[in-house]
Formats: C-alpha cells, sequence, structure tokens
C-alpha cells in the first residue's frame, strides 16, 4: 500500500518518495518503516510545497527489482530516501554507494537476485548528494530533531539495503539517498522519524542549490 502526505500548497511536480523495508529475520518490527509510519505524522509545512509518498517494501530482491523502478517511473520524484535498520547503526547512517554485484545473501523468500538484473561488470554506483554535509546540517538542527546525529558509511552491506540503493541509484543517482536507521531501543521511531525529516530538507537544499 501506498500512502501519501500533501502540504496544502502543494506541486505535483514536488514528490519525495521515502520507502522504509517490513519484517524480516528477528525483526518483527522493523525500525525504518516504523520510522517512515511517524513521518507521516510529522508536520511537514517547514519542508516547502512538497508531496510525500511513502511505500513500504518487502525483503525481497524481486518485489524491490519491480516496485522501484516503478515507483520512479509513475512519481517521477525529486527525490528518493530509502530507509533500512541496521543492527550496528548507534544514529542515522548515510550511505555513499551501492556495488552493482555480489548480492549473495538469500531474501524473505530464501532467493538471491535474478542474474539478469544485475550488471555483468563488477562496479559501484554513488549518490551525487553530498551525503557528508548532510550529515552535518541533521546534527547542527539537533534541537529539532531530538538530537539526531548523523554520519556516512561507503558499506551499505550487501543485502536488500544496498540492493534497493543500487536499483535507485541506476535510475537516479542526483536524487537518491539511503539511510540505515538504528534499531528502536536505540532512537525511538519518532525520533528517528525527525531525523528523517531533515534529511529530505537538507536534500531538498542542495537539489534545488544545483538548480540555481
Amino acid at each position: 500500500m501506498i500512502t501519501q502526505k500533501e502540504n496544502t500548497d502543494n506541486t505535483r511536480d514536488r514528490i519525495v518518495l521515502v520507502t522504509g523495508f517490513g519484517p524480516f529475520g528477528s525483526y518483527k518490527i522493523n525500525a525504518s518503516w516504523a520510522a517512515v509510519e511517524e513521518l507521516m505524522k510529522l508536520d511537514i509545512n517547514d519542508l516547502g510545497n512538497i508531496v510525500l509518498v511513502t511505500k513500504e517494501i518487502p525483503v525481497i530482491y524481486e518485489a524491490v527489482s519491480t516496485i522501484v523502478p516503478q515507483l520512479i517511473s509513475e512519481l517521477k520524484p525529486m527525490l528518493v530516501i530509502h530507509l533500512g535498520v541496521s543492527s550496528m547503526a548507534t544514529c542515522l547512517t548515510l550511505e555513499s554507494r551501492a556495488h552493482k554485484t555480489g548480492y549473495v545473501r538469500s531474501d524473505n523468500l530464501l532467493k538471491l537476485p535474478d542474474e539478469e538484473t544485475l550488471s555483468l561488470e563488477p562496479g559501484i554506483l554513488e549518490t551525487s548528494l553530498n551525503v557528508k554535509q548532510i550529515c552535518e546540517d541533521v546534527e547542527g538542527n539537533g534541537a529539532k530533531n531530538d538530537g539526531c546525529k548523523a554520519c556516512v558509511s561507503h558499506d551499505a552491506g550487501r543485502y536488500l539495503c544496498e540492493y534497493i540503493f543500487r536499483e535507485s541509484l541506476m535510475l537516479t543517482e542526483s536524487k537518491t539517498i539511503f539511510v540505515h536507521v538504528p534499531e528502536n531501543q536505540i532512537y525511538s521511531a519518532t525520533k528517528t522519524a525527525k531525523g528523517i525529516r531533515d534529511v529530505i530538507r537538507f536534500a531538498i537544499k542542495q537539489i534545488e542549490s544545483a538548480k540555481n
């Protein structure tokens, strides 16, 4: 199911797509989707005239390969932000790149990606957004986001989290971010959501500055 939240004076060409993952392994409640649900409850009027569209993604390679291109094609979002939980994350962790190949961990269906969906040549895709600057901006706005910390990572883990980042980077590298979020006992879903709202804020600022 797709959920959508609009500002009063929104314009349809200012869509921000935010995804989180569903349950997998020991995570009966995935902190990434819990944060997205809380994000939809927050006031987004200070983000400008945007339409916030959210989608829960199954932890299944084939679903990612089908759903993500379809959403990007249909919505043509100005910004795409994917969230995933990490047991190693102690703050919002913004990934900078994704590998084209090397996905050897099975998904919820005990399957691997279809080889035809993977590039024949190894390589790395990188977001063109300045994630280091976004992290600094998020921390600088700590008074408004419950003191969220943020850091940059260059290793997204070669599982569904990196795979969904890869899929989006292949389609829209200039406006895609992946964020690994902490487990709920480290950051509550509301605290994470406030931090993600700031990630959106500062990513939009970069995108709009690049147009000028």
